[in-house]
């Protein structure tokens, strides 16, 4: 017999398991959240996972200014809502779901039963001895509360299916094995979670180029060669939400031109 059957968000319950003497089930994560699942009753709403909104690694870390996503079950509406800004600003209420980090409400940028994805601000104020406290407010209904770590900087490179960067060529089309840069010519990559180095991030949509990394360089290789160099750009995504950093830079000449299938490594000053 199966008396029981649920599904959790990836790393949400694979870290260790136990059960208590009430017949608890009680399972971890392994970026530390606890659920609990009682055999005769469903389980109950809650936040299962965080993690950087780019990386899709589960590690329960924060950053100032990183563009997250919480799974979990019953954390907003069954038809998914995205956020429209208003006067410049994400909204910090969408589709009946408030996020709050420390009492505060934070911008949404989208939410479901299933998944929210929200920017923590930028300077976080309230943390206690590096450590926030984060609440999914669904209709009114408080979830229940967990802690959160909070770092520097949770830095990670959009990706797209399969786990190679999302990146665009200079002539604006998607770079991929078919289609690969040319060497010499100019690529953009999107990231988030640079931290606190970086400048004020409250959901505002970014209005034009702010080039806040100028020193931050990058490790390019093509399997066979390596070469460091110096983003051209690394700083605001003009038209997105200021949480999001646009990385320009230059394929070098000495890289095969199969740079599709290469690797790139960015590091902050």
């Amino acid at each position: 017999a199966l008396p029981y059957s649920a599904q959790f968000p990836a790393g949400g319950a694979g870290q260790d398991i136990a059960v208590d003497a009430s017949g608890v089930l009680h399972v971890a994560a392994s970026g530390g959240l606890i659920s609990t699942i009682t055999p005769t009753q469903p389980l109950a709403s809650r936040v299962l996972s965080i993690l950087n909104a780019a990386a899709g690694a589960t590690t329960g870390l924060i950053a100032p200014g990183e563009v997250i996503s919480l799974y979990g079950l019953g954390l907003g509406p069954t038809t998914p809502v995205g956020a429209t800004p208003e006067n410049g600003l994400f909204p910090t209420s969408l589709g009946g779901v408030q996020v709050l980090i420390n009492g505060t409400a934070i911008p949404l940028l989208y939410v479901s039963a299933s998944q929210i994805n929200a920017e923590i601000p930028s300077p976080l104020n309230g943390a206690e001895n590096g450590i926030a406290v984060l609440k999914v407010m669904n209709n009114s209904m408080a979830l229940p509360a967990f802690r959160v770590a909070v770092v520097n900087s949770e830095f990670a490179v959009f990706t797209k299916a399969g786990g190679s960067m999302a990146v665009i060529n200079q002539d604006g089309t998607v770079n991929k094995l078919s289609n690969p840069a040319k060497p010499g010519s100019i690529v953009s990559i999107w990231a988030t979670g640079f931290g606190s180095s970086g400048p004020p991030a409250n959901g505002a949509v970014a209005a034009g180029a702010n080039n806040y990394c100028s020193s931050c360089q990058l490790i390019l290789s093509d399997g066979k060669t390596q070469i460091t160099e110096t983003a051209q750009y690394a700083g605001a995504a003009p038209g997105l939400i200021d949480g999001l950093m646009q990385i320009n830079f230059t394929i070098p000449p000495l890289l095969s031109d199969q740079f599709g299938g290469g690797w790139v490594d960015f590091t902050p000053p």
